[in-house]
């Protein structure tokens, strides 16, 4: 969480999501998430179980199976959108809310929650922002 709130003080706004492998639209393995401050590998921690972030900060560290997530459900809301909070627990126990935008500028929620080995992200209401 700490990577993704670097983010958040940096004003950081989402660029590209791309998700590595997996099902089809989400749910994979990880997704990618490239802001204008930096990359973010997110993933299960296989241990732990809780979803949590990897910086990349080589080409050579990005994944190679990737596609694009971002026409995809919630992504292409949220596209070019500052990351404003970050929060964790109550999205399926281990699982992270990402808002972005802030409360006065119609915030968008994605729950990143861990199914298995896959990350499953999903848009939540807003009533669950707080």
């Amino acid at each position: 969480m700490e990577r993704l709130n670097r983010v958040v003080e940096a004003g950081g706004r989402l660029l590209k999501a791309e998700r590595v492998g997996g099902a089809g639209p989400g749910i994979a393995p990880a997704f990618l998430l490239t802001f204008d401050v930096g990359r973010l590998l997110i993933e299960v921690d296989s241990v732990a179980g809780r979803v949590h972030s990897v910086h990349i900060e080589s080409a050579e560290e990005i994944p190679k199976d990737l596609e694009l997530a971002s026409e995809d459900e919630p992504w292409w809301r949220i596209m070019g959108c500052p990351l404003a909070r970050v929060s964790a627990g109550d999205v399926g126990a281990q699982g992270l809310r990402l808002q972005f935008r802030e409360d006065h500028d119609n915030p968008r929620i994605v729950a990143l929650i861990p199914s298995g080995a896959d990350v499953q992200v999903r848009l939540e209401p807003l009533a669950e922002l707080h």
